[in-house]
C-alpha cells in the first residue's frame, strides 16, 4: 500500500492524496486527472513529474510513497 501526494508546483488548488494497493513490492498506479490551475498567464498543464523524470503520461510505477508534481509549460 502506497500513497501518492500531489504538488501544484507553482499552480493553485488542492488535490487529495491517492492510496494505491497492489500485489508485490512495485505497483502500477493510474494518476488522477489534474485538479490544479496555472497561476501564470499563458501556462497550461503538461503532465506529471515525479522528481526523477518527466512523465507526460498519467501513470507511474511505485515502490514507495511518492509525491507527483504538476508540470507547467508556457504557451
Amino acid at each position: 500500500r502506497y500513497t501518492i501526494s500531489y504538488n501544484a508546483n507553482g499552480g493553485s488548488g488542492y488535490m487529495e492524496e491517492q492510496e494505491v494497493i497492489g500485489v508485490g513490492d512495485t505497483v502500477f498506479a493510474i494518476l488522477k486527472p489534474n485538479g490544479f490551475s496555472p497561476t501564470g498567464e499563458g501556462y497550461h498543464f503538461n503532465g506529471w513529474n515525479n522528481g526523477t523524470y518527466f512523465n507526460g503520461y498519467y501513470y507511474v510505477w511505485l515502490s514507495s510513497d511518492t509525491t507527483i508534481s504538476a508540470q507547467w509549460s508556457n504557451l
